[in-house]
């Protein structure tokens, strides 16, 4: 009986020591960023960064926050991750389109210095690390390649009627393709975002059958 109560004394010390480790990394990872408001499964994230760039974005994203969560079909949440002094904020916009009668999703960056405060544009955080946005469109250009071609195969579109370029302007409204890219650092990665339709009803339900999110391309190990 004794060797019983040491053995639960010892699993409840155990517990107590990895709840407290894992409050201390929260804390921890939590210390630049925490949400500042929640409804209907839609959440907002606040900087805690004393900057001009860090409330010029907290401004931005409740403006948006408050835009989009009015209609309760919509959702605004966002994820976070960062590397070295680099903070990344993904926000993640689903709107309800009548017209579609469906979900849009769309993706928003924000990559701030967590010691300066300082926002990072998407050619100052491709910089950074190495790379520039030629490089990154031709990353992205080919990720989404894998789809034209899967689809051509499953002949949801013919090649001769619609080539790549075709693809990408009329099939996923992409004119510019990076203007439509955003970057995040996401566990160690560079990480596009692309947002493009997939409402088209010629092939809405080839997107419908993916598990992988198709919007997310990595552009480099870090």
């Amino acid at each position: 009986m004794k060797l019983n109560k040491k053995y639960y004394v010892l699993i409840f010390v155990a517990l107590v020591f990895i709840i407290t480790c894992l409050l201390l990394f929260t804390s921890k990872n939590n210390k630049y960023i925490s949400v500042k408001k929640s409804q209907d499964g839609s959440k907002l994230p606040q900087l805690n960064i004393k900057s001009n760039d860090s409330t010029a974005i907290n401004e931005y994203l409740e403006n948006l926050y408050n835009q989009y969560t009015k209609d309760k079909r919509n959702k605004f949440t966002y994820t976070y991750s960062s590397k070295g002094d680099i903070l990344s904020i993904l926000a993640i916009i689903d709107e309800f389109n009548n017209d579609a009668n469906t979900t849009i999703r769309k993706y928003m960056a924000f990559n701030i210095n967590k010691k300066t405060g300082q926002y990072l544009s998407k050619e100052e955080i491709a910089e950074l690390y190495q790379t520039d946005l030629g490089d990154i469109k031709n990353k992205v250009e080919q990720h989404l390649k894998t789809y034209y071609d899967k689809e051509a195969q499953e002949e949801y579109l013919v090649k001769e009627e619609c080539n790549f370029n075709c693809y990408l302007s009329y099939l996923r409204a992409i004119d510019i393709l990076t203007d439509q890219v955003v970057l995040v650092i996401e566990k160690n990665q560079l990480v596009a975002y692309t947002n493009f339709d997939v409402t088209f009803s010629d092939d809405a339900d080839y997107f419908k059958t993916l598990k992988e999110n198709y919007y997310r391309t990595v552009i480099k190990e870090l």
